[in-house]
């Protein structure tokens, strides 16, 4: 996981853009109110897709190979990435729920990668939101604000444009080719460069 990360990271970003990542529209909107939009449409129920962001086995389905989910203000939202390792370097394993309303929106403070400590203990706000668009569809429209000046705060801006669009890319897949096969996809991967350029 951290390789791609690593490869997404790579990617400059332009001030006040937009593009399509395999299904995910994707907005970044710099400036002193700067955040990052993405919007994916899945040819699933709001009551499904709500389920998929909501219920710890149907988040592992395309989040991160384990999750865990306490749905209510406070509780935690997590998604192992790395489940094996210990707490605090699992992935996303740092946000937590801000409010919900069911079946409609969901609020999280939202960690970072470990790769951004200042960020992922400061958090943003990651918001989703859920529309019903007809012939058994949802609109997934996401957006995250909290960012604020620095390096890191840029890098981890920059970064999360770009992971945040992959990410979103793996819930269109289950709900169109079915569940993610994490132990194919950990084998597809790139391994993580060990820091000398190789």
């Amino acid at each position: 996981m951290h390789a791609l990360l690593a490869a997404l990271m790579a990617t400059t970003l332009q001030a006040d853009t937009t593009w399509v990542h395999k299904s995910v529209h994707v907005a970044v909107h710099d400036g002193p109110n700067r955040h990052i939009e993405w919007e994916v449409v899945v040819p699933a129920s709001v009551e499904d897709v709500w389920r998929a962001w909501t219920d710890p086995a149907e988040l592992s389905t395309w989040a991160g190979p384990a999750a865990a989910v306490d749905l209510r203000v406070g509780g935690d939202w997590h998604i192992y990435f790395d489940p094996d390792a210990p707490p605090g370097e699992r992935g996303g394993d740092a946000s937590a729920i801000l409010g919900f309303v069911p079946g409609r929106e969901l609020r999280l403070a939202a960690g970072a990668p470990i790769e951004f400590p200042t960020v992922r203990r400061d958090k943003t706000e990651f918001i989703v939101r859920l529309d019903p668009v007809g012939f058994g569809h949802t609109r997934i429209h996401a957006i995250q604000t909290g960012w604020k000046a620095g390096d890191e705060w840029d890098r981890a801006f920059e970064a999360m444009a770009f992971a945040n669009a992959e990410w979103l890319s793996w819930l269109h897949q289950r709900f169109t080719e079915g569940p993610i096969d994490w132990q194919k996809m950990m084998l597809e991967m790139p391994a993580p460069e060990d820091g000398n350029g190789s």
